[in-house]
């Protein structure tokens, strides 16, 4: 008579930590022995990578029953790298710098446009490039007589 109780305490408490285990959102155990084991994990192993984009996940697997235990791993940040900045010409628009991941090529920060320089003329040579002028003189300039003027494109 002990042993036929003793053999119903143990599937009462069986059902009574499966029937816990299932209203907690537990992981059904697959054995009898999952439910008393005392779980020794081994060292986790990494089954998918974490990158700046997406998350990553390890598994570590007990000794004594085989249940594996997974873990979601964040993701990392994104690895920034800085742009250089552009800066205009006469004739040509400019950038600031931005960035961007140097391991995904995702744009964290987008360069903005710099309006061109435009040439600005001094006695016939451009201030900024020395680009030669289109006149031959100064008589050409008519009645400036600062000798400057602006050629924008």
């Amino acid at each position: 008579m002990k042993q036929k109780r003793k053999g119903l305490i143990a599937l009462l408490s069986a059902m009574a930590i499966i029937t816990v285990s299932v209203f907690a959102g537990c992981d059904m155990p697959k054995s009898v022995e999952q439910l008393v084991c005392n779980h020794e994990y081994v060292e986790s192993i990494v089954t998918v990578e974490a990158t700046c984009t997406k998350k990553g996940q390890s598994e570590k697997t007990c000794t004594l029953c085989g249940k594996v235990k997974t873990t979601m791993l964040e993701k990392y940040p994104h690895a920034e790298l800085q742009l250089p900045e552009i800066p205009p010409t006469c004739t040509e628009h400019g950038y600031t710098s931005g960035s961007i991941c140097a391991t995904c090529g995702e744009t964290l920060r987008y360069p903005e446009e710099i309006p061109l320089l435009g040439h600005v003329y001094v006695n016939n040579i451009c201030a900024h490039c020395g680009e030669q002028g289109f006149f031959e003189n100064e008589s050409n300039f008519g009645d400036l007589d600062d000798g400057e003027w602006t050629k924008n494109y």
